[in-house]
C-alpha cells in the first residue's frame, strides 16, 4: 500500500508575499501623510514698520525675523504682513524654517490689541498653512498664535510669538514612486505564478510553454529568479 503524502502547494502563494510586504511597507510609512501631527513654535525677534501703505490710516508693512524652538527643533521665523494700525488688523505671509532646510509656508490673520502700557501691543492670530519644501511640500493644517510687539523706537519692537495647532503631512514623491515600484513586481511575480500554474507541473511535459519564455516579457532574468 502506497501513502501519498501531500505537500502545500506554496509557489501559488509565493506572488502573494510581495504584495503582503508592499502593504506592511505602506502601512509603516503611512503615519507621515495619514492624519495631523502637533505643531508648536516659540520664537523672539524684532519687527520693523518698513513701508507705509495709506498714510490716512495708517496702513503700514511690518517684517519680522525671529528664532526660537518648537515642534520642528530649532528654527527661524520669517513674516511680512500689512497693518491698520488704527483698527489693529491685518494679514500677511509667514514661513518656519526648519534645522534641515525645510520651510513650511502659511497665510495669516493678526489683530494687534492696545495694553495698559501704551508702548507694548498684543498679538492675536491664526495661521492657514499652505505648503512648503522638502518634508512639507503639500503640507496643510491651522494654528493659532499670541505674542506681544514690545516698541523700541517708532518704527522697531521687540516681538515674541507662540504658535499652536496641526499640520497635515503628505508621503514625499520618492515613497509613493518606491511604493508604486515595488506592487508593479509583486503584480509581475503572480503573473509570472499564474503563467506556470497554467503550463502544468514540469516543463519537460510541456515544451510550448517554458519558464524561459516568462522571463523576457517580464523584464526577469534566470538569475534573478534563482536568487528569489
Amino acid at each position: 500500500m502506497h501513502t501519498t503524502t501531500h505537500t502545500p502547494n506554496t509557489r501559488c502563494h509565493a506572488g502573494s508575499l510581495p504584495a503582503a510586504c508592499c502593504l506592511a511597507a505602506l502601512f509603516h510609512l503611512a503615519p507621515a501623510g495619514a492624519g495631523p501631527i502637533s505643531f508648536s513654535a516659540q520664537v523672539n525677534g524684532q519687527s520693523d514698520i518698513v513701508g507705509v501703505r495709506d498714510p490716512t490710516g495708517p496702513v503700514v508693512q511690518i517684517e519680522t525675523s525671529a528664532s526660537g524652538l518648537g515642534s520642528l527643533g530649532a528654527l527661524q521665523y520669517f513674516s511680512a504682513d500689512v497693518v491698520n494700525l488704527a483698527t489693529g488688523q491685518g494679514t500677511g505671509n509667514n514661513r518656519f524654517v526648519a534645522a534641515d532646510g525645510a520651510e513650511l509656508f502659511g497665510s495669516f490673520t493678526v489683530q494687534l490689541v492696545p495694553t495698559a502700557d501704551p508702548l507694548v501691543l498684543q498679538l492675536l492670530g491664526e495661521v492657514d498653512f499652505t505648503g512648503g519644501s522638502l518634508r512639507f511640500a503639500g503640507a496643510d493644517g491651522v494654528a493659532s498664535f499670541t505674542g506681544l510687539g514690545r516698541f523700541t523706537s517708532a518704527t522697531s519692537a521687540i516681538s515674541s510669538f507662540d504658535f499652536r495647532g496641526e499640520i497635515l503631512l503628505v508621503p514625499e514623491p520618492p515613497t509613493a514612486a518606491m511604493l508604486l515600484a515595488a506592487l508593479a513586481a509583486a503584480a509581475a511575480r503572480r503573473r509570472w505564478g499564474a503563467t506556470r500554474a497554467a503550463a502544468g507541473p514540469s516543463s519537460d511535459q510541456n515544451p510550448t510553454c517554458r519558464p524561459s519564455d516568462t522571463w523576457p516579457r517580464l523584464g526577469l532574468s534566470p538569475n534573478a529568479l534563482v536568487k528569489r
